[in-house]
């Protein structure tokens, strides 16, 4: 399953603000989001990736196609506004954390972090393509996107330390 782009559509801005105010919710708990989300949702998306493309398609209607700035990988972004050991605590949760398609637990403390991305002044966005694959494998038994998230969060940290001295 490819997706080059997620794009939302020319739609109104009470539609934009319906999935804005979804963000972090399960798709059971969409409510007025649910008739939006089948009316985007490409036909080759399988049932069982639908909670992954729901949570993906609520944030990205955080920005406006002209807000986005630089488009850099979810775990890039958020190593770019680290400002605090407690964003740190966040993402080490966040890691801990399964996706089990359905508790929205996952998609909320995601949601949380876009949001923060958002209001942090930083002229960037989330890759969001590269989430919806990412969580369609967090709960792969190798942990592999966790592995990575934390890979680029932390180690590239330490190394932007060690050349910021």
């Amino acid at each position: 399953m490819q997706i080059e782009r997620i794009k939302l559509p020319d739609m109104s801005n009470a539609e934009r603000a319906i999935l804005k105010r979804s963000a972090g919710r399960p798709l059971a708990e969409a409510g007025r989001a649910l008739g939006i989300f089948y009316a985007l949702k490409p036909p080759e998306i399988k049932p069982w990736q639908e909670e992954a493309l729901f949570a993906v398609l609520c944030m990205s209607a955080m920005w406006r196609e002209d807000e986005r700035g630089t488009v850099k990988p979810m775990e890039d972004c958020l190593r770019r506004i680290r400002q605090s050991d407690s964003l740190d605590h966040r993402i080490m949760a966040l890691l801990d954390t399964s996706f089990d398609g359905g508790d929205g637990l996952l998609t909320a403390k995601l949601s949380r972090l876009a949001r923060q991305i958002r209001t942090s002044g930083e002229p960037i966005s989330p890759d969001f393509p590269e989430l919806f694959k990412d969580l369609l494998d967090w709960d792969s038994t190798d942990r592999r996107v966790q592995k990575n998230w934390a890979r680029t969060y932390f180690v590239n940290q330490e190394e932007n330390n060690r050349n910021d001295k």
